[in-house]
């Protein structure tokens, strides 16, 4: 069972609340979790809620990646909210992360941002996660931005391309004709 601190579970909306405990199930059976929603219901303060939940629970530090706009509001919610921990921005990563202690929680936000596996930043953060995080929480209103491989990108910051997850999308996305990909955008289930 999860527990909130009192004050956070004061001021999270109930639908914000269920979402912070379900994503801290995901998070500990899979070591990460993507928080995808609509700008403007919460994430950041979900985030918030569920990093004070893990740092409570497993007695760790948070560290949040975010772009250099999003900084100060992160550096607020952390002292508000008592977050332990560190925030840096993504701008800094492939010089910083390197050196920098170590972190089990990860929160990066605007994760959308990493969806070239090949790229600088992705691969510094994918090192220190892989040497470094227990756990870590994507924040994205939009995961998906021009091709399946968005999310699945994302997703590998925490997830092996061998992890079995009980399904295989890819192969169903592969086999989809333009027809099939015309209905769903028709007929979203």
């Amino acid at each position: 069972r999860y527990k909130l601190p009192k004050q956070l579970h004061q001021e999270l909306f109930p639908f914000q609340r269920a979402a912070v405990l379900v994503a801290a199930g995901h998070l500990e059976k899979r070591g990460g979790v993507l928080l995808g929603d609509v700008v403007g219901l919460g994430k950041t303060f979900m985030a918030t809620a569920l990093a004070r939940l893990m740092e409570d629970r497993h007695d760790l530090q948070t560290l949040i990646l975010c772009p250099p706009n999003l900084m100060a509001m992160w550096r607020d919610y952390r002292e508000r909210y008592g977050l332990r921990g560190r925030v840096m921005s993504l701008g800094k990563v492939v010089d910083d992360l390197p050196q920098l202690i170590r972190h089990r929680l990860v929160i990066i936000d605007e994760s959308h941002n990493l969806r070239n596996r090949e790229g600088r930043r992705y691969i510094a953060i994918r090192n220190y996660i892989a040497q470094n995080t227990e756990f870590t929480v994507l924040l994205s209103a939009t995961p998906f931005n021009k091709e399946f491989a968005d999310v699945a990108n994302q997703l590998r910051l925490f997830l092996s391309d061998d992890d079995d997850l009980g399904v295989r999308p890819e192969r169903w996305l592969r086999d989809l004709t333009a027809e099939d990909i015309a209905q769903l955008q028709i007929n979203p289930k």
